[in-house]
């Protein structure tokens, strides 16, 4: 897998040196590069609001867990857990903020934020205590944030439409917060046990994953212009991996999108 990323990448940036080094030799083969339609041969600044629907590519899954705490009075007990966690409200309102370059018709960098609505998290679980069972139920909230760098290749078509493919890094955060959790019968021990499983399973933690995006484009004039966009941040789905502890992982993240741009430069 890492090879693959590798390639893709490597290839990814000969494409945009070579579209950056060589647009006007293109833009003379295909177009008067002058008169292209709709399009702004001239480099500028853009901003671009994005609203849509946003994906979280997470799935139920298993961990189990055991271990030896100890009592406030030193004495101490074996505990044994098997739970079942599952993701819902993962298809919810998403939103980006980018700031552009816009270099020529073809090329464009692009620094971006995104933001997806907050999801649930739901679990049950089975706890043996020194021999003795007890259930458990939870709930927690989940939040992604990202901001991404991205090279944008665009392919003007004709009256002001275009099609564009954007590649680069994201930095992306998974924030697991307010895990709550409710036994079918409280005691010391079992109170101990759910605050550590509480405590490891709250966290916050980030990754740089690949991204990409696929759209289509219309500039309505040399100001404004909409794309309809599909991007995914290309996280780790399996989540149940280690099934040694309660850590989770970013996972892939998607959005589907409505965007409205504009420019600094007419």
């Amino acid at each position: 897998m890492g090879q693959q990323r590798f390639f893709f990448f490597s290839s990814f940036v000969f494409l945009c040196f070579a579209l950056m080094f060589n647009t006007k030799a293109l833009a003379a083969y295909y177009y008067d590069y002058a008169d292209l339609p709709g399009q702004n041969p001239e480099s500028r600044f853009y901003i671009e609001g994005q609203l849509g629907e946003g994906f979280k590519h997470v799935s139920s899954f298993n961990r189990s867990f055991s271990g030896t705490f100890l009592n406030g009075d030193g004495t101490s007990f074996n505990v044994v857990a098997n739970a079942n966690v599952n993701n819902s409200k993962t298809r919810k309102i998403a939103g980006r903020l980018a700031f552009g370059y816009q270099m020529n018709p073809y090329f464009a960098f692009e620094f971006g934020g995104d933001v997806w609505s907050k999801s649930d998290i739901t679990g049950n679980a089975i706890l043996i205590v020194n021999s003795a069972t007890f259930s458990f139920y939870g709930t927690a909230t989940r939040q992604n944030y990202a901001i991404d760098l991205l090279a944008d290749l665009k392919l003007p078509i004709q009256q002001g439409f275009y099609v564009f493919a954007k590649g680069g890094i994201a930095y992306a955060v998974d924030s697991i917060t307010n895990t709550k959790a409710t036994a079918s019968i409280v005691s010391p021990p079992v109170l101990e046990v759910a605050a550590f499983l509480k405590n490891r399973f709250n966290s916050t933690i980030h990754a740089y994953n690949p991204e990409l995006v696929a759209g289509i484009g219309y500039q309505s004039s040399p100001r404004w212009g909409f794309t309809l966009n599909y991007f995914r941040i290309f996280g780790n789905n399996n989540q149940s991996s280690n099934r040694n502890n309660f850590y989770h992982k970013v996972p892939s993240l998607g959005m589907a999108t409505f965007g409205v741009q504009w420019s600094t430069k007419a």
